[in-house]
């Protein structure tokens, strides 16, 4: 709320630059990057859109809650 940004924006990028940081220190360290495979490049990735997905899916449902709600259906019945 403070910045202005969105969570999931602000959950991939930082997962994005968890990545990036693992990824040099695996290449500082070992001289390859033997431990991020592509599960791990997409779901720092995607993970926002999961959380778009979520955050959609529960708006959804919520205001189907709201419309079956028994006192908007007891004002519906008057």
């Amino acid at each position: 709320m403070r910045t202005g940004w969105r969570w999931r924006n602000i959950k991939a990028g930082f997962d994005c630059t968890l990545l990036v940081l693992s990824a040099c220190i695996g290449l500082l360290f070992l001289a390859e990057v033997k431990f991020i495979r592509e599960g791990t490049i997409l779901n720092a990735i995607l993970v926002g859109q999961y959380f778009k997905l979520y955050f959609f899916l529960y708006r959804k449902m919520q205001g189907r809650k709201a419309s079956t709600s028994p006192k908007r259906l007891e004002a519906a019945a008057k």
